[in-house]
């Protein structure tokens, strides 16, 4: 049973679960649930296009569609009620959702026409997005050597096409799976350069932590190291009184990070 505030986390691990069975069809199946007022123009076959499902792009990915009802809490409690109205998922559309970082304009949809895409490049795009999701959520099921590796192969191979893009990668993949990955967006970041790496890192680890905190994009290796590194921490608590989780670290972050703009607005 999740904490009040973060129920979010289970209805959008089933959602990511329905994906993972139900493929691109189970997002098609919602995406037309959702016309006409609801999708960006990005999803349909030509800016121009009116909202009519036939005119809906051929093709969608799983992190162009969490990136749909994440940009604020109106417009997302509406999607997920339709989506839920249409019986493709069983879970309570909560009040509250603690913790989720906003996705802002133009990443509503990752390969979006903004970007000066073909179609053959889109298509490319959304089957690493594809292979990326398919093996995050292997990952997050069970870990072992051979899924290790195939998270590290296609979320590097993601990671190469979006560069500084990186941040939506990793906070859709936390709330895909939030019991298995962490958000790495300004807020969080900023929370963790208050903690210093282990010790027992080597220099090249400790730059390259270092220099994430400040914005660089990490490799996936960099990436799960950091997973471990605040999994301990927050296991040690040594993050804050009730830090006990991924959900609940990124909602702190978002607290601090929003005590601080009041200050800054106040002392002007």
């Amino acid at each position: 049973m999740a904490e009040p505030g973060f129920e979010w986390t289970e209805l959008y691990t089933e959602i990511a679960e329905k994906i993972k069975t139900g493929g691109e069809q189970w997002i098609k199946d919602a995406v037309r649930s959702l016309v006409p007022d609801l999708l960006p123009k990005s999803f349909y076959q030509s800016k121009d296009a009116k909202h009519e499902a036939g005119d809906l792009r051929d093709s969608y990915d799983p992190f162009s569609f969490f990136a749909l009802f994440n940009y604020d809490d109106e417009k997302r409690i509406k999607i997920l009620n339709v989506i839920k109205g249409s019986g493709m998922i069983t879970g309570e559309i909560p009040d509250l959702f603690h913790g989720i970082p906003s996705i802002y304009n133009p990443h509503i949809d990752i390969p979006s026409r903004a970007l000066d895409f073909s179609e053959w490049e889109r298509s490319k795009v959304i089957d690493k997005l594809w292979k990326l999701f398919n093996a995050a959520m292997a990952y997050a099921d069970s870990v072992d050597q051979q899924k290790y590796e195939a998270f590290i192969v296609e979320f590097d191979a993601v990671k190469a096409f979006y560069g500084s893009g990186w941040f939506t990668t990793t906070s859709i993949l936390y709330e895909m799976r939030p019991d298995v990955f962490l958000p790495l967006d300004s807020n969080t970041r900023r929370l963790l350069s208050k903690s210093d790496p282990p010790s027992d890192w080597d220099s090249f680890w400790k730059e390259s932590y270092s220099d994430i905190l400040k914005g660089t994009a990490p490799t996936a290796e960099q990436y799960l190291k950091i997973l471990d590194h605040v999994s301990k921490l927050i296991d040690e608590q040594k993050l804050g009184d009730g830090i006990i989780s991924f959900p609940a670290l990124s909602y702190n972050a978002w607290k601090e990070s929003s005590l601080l703009r009041t200050a800054d607005k106040r002392g002007k």
